[in-house]
């Protein structure tokens, strides 16, 4: 959002700001401002609502007794690790930009997974959520999106809207490869 307000305002973007490394290095030192921010406030928010996650008794007796000082320990907390990964990511990347939109279709999604997962727990007050075989499953269907996306060109082009979803490109020292072509070079499976 920073590098689109300095394109909108026609302002000299500060040099150090077209560095991507920078530019992560901010974006994970807000997202952890972020959490020591407004985490005690959350999971003091979460201890009130009751969003505490169930311990399963009938599977090991002598495992519940261990772990019953954990009970009613707050769950749906991944809610605000990614709320703070998403704000400093829309605040400091370039959102034009492939990798910054694959890294935010696959955070989404996964936590998607694992949001679902928690809502599962609390509904039914039992540690079960989703099963480990579907959880799986839609894991690896995301990730095969996401590596068919880099490694097919055909759906890489059909992707490609203007400015956005352009084909992600790999750099080596002053050489520039497509993904397919970087994964030639450097990809060599089972040996």
């Amino acid at each position: 959002m920073i590098l689109q307000l300095f394109d909108f305002f026609n302002w000299q973007m500060p040099l150090s700001l077209s560095y991507v490394s920078t530019r992560m290095i901010l974006s994970a030192m807000t997202a952890l401002i972020c959490m020591l921010f407004f985490g005690p406030r959350f999971i003091k928010k979460l201890y009130e609502l009751k969003m505490g996650q169930s311990i399963r008794v009938e599977d090991c007796p002598l495992l519940a007794e261990l772990h019953k000082k954990k009970k009613e320990t707050p769950t749906m907390g991944g809610l605000l690790i990614l709320a703070s990964m998403l704000f400093s990511l829309f605040l400091w990347m370039d959102l034009k930009d492939a990798d910054t939109l694959l890294l935010f279709f696959t955070t989404v999604t996964l936590g998607l997974i694992g949001g679902y997962d928690d809502f599962l727990k609390l509904k039914y007050k039992n540690s079960k959520g989703l099963s480990a075989k579907l959880k799986f499953g839609l894991q690896l269907a995301v990730s095969s999106l996401i590596a068919l996306y880099l490694l097919c060109p055909s759906v890489t082009e059909v992707l490609h809207m203007g400015d956005f979803f352009a084909p992600p490109v790999a750099k080596m020292g002053m050489q520039v490869f497509s993904t397919q072509g970087y994964m030639a070079l450097n990809y060599l499976p089972f040996f």
